[in-house]
């Protein structure tokens, strides 16, 4: 009983987060993708590399995911929905993911399931063309773990986490119960 009044605590909190966040967005008017347009200062990467490809092909379709209404773009689950035979509880996921990354570092829709990956995949796209590995023989067999190699290990969670979130989107027994529970399109 306990356990379900914390987790019932969790979800409420979650909810007026998204809530919140979903109003904010609706107030400025600015869309799921945190922006009308391609953000100022974002990076492409070095001319002619599959970095620099990457960031073109984001930057082409920006407008038309923000653009894409959350409720035809796949629905990004929750702790009841879970228990209900809805996808996995990404919510949670993606919370430990964004204070892994660090304060204000990735701030991730909530909107959708496209929403969230198209912004995984660009915050991995930033954080892949100014990312600097230690590469010293002295930081080799180290037992400690530098700051480069957990920024690489938030990376790989982050994509990880984005491939999942689009199959989660992709399954037809998900996305069936995101229609008849949650009112998606």
């Amino acid at each position: 009983a306990i356990r379900k009044k914390l987790e019932a605590s969790k979800l409420e909190q979650l909810n007026a987060a998204a809530t919140k966040a979903a109003d904010a967005v609706a107030v400025e008017g600015r869309g799921p993708l945190r922006g009308l347009s391609w953000p100022d200062g974002a990076r492409f990467g070095q001319q002619g590399s599959s970095c620099e490809a990457a960031g073109l092909w984001l930057k082409e379709n920006w407008e038309k995911v923000n653009k894409s209404p959350p409720e035809e773009s796949g629905f990004l689950c929750d702790s009841p929905a879970e228990a209900e035979g809805g996808p996995p509880n990404r919510f949670a996921q993606l919370q430990e993911l964004e204070k892994a990354a660090g304060e204000g570092e990735l701030d991730c829709s909530r909107d959708s399931a496209l929403h969230c990956a198209f912004l995984l995949v660009f915050w991995l796209h930033q954080e892949a063309i100014s990312f600097d590995p230690n590469l010293s023989l002295g930081a080799a067999g180290q037992q400690s773990k530098g700051a480069a190699e957990s920024h690489f290990k938030v990376m790989i969670k982050a994509s990880n986490l984005a491939g999942q979130i689009c199959r989660d989107a992709r399954n037809l027994a998900f996305a069936r119960y995101a229609s008849e529970k949650k009112n998606f399109k």
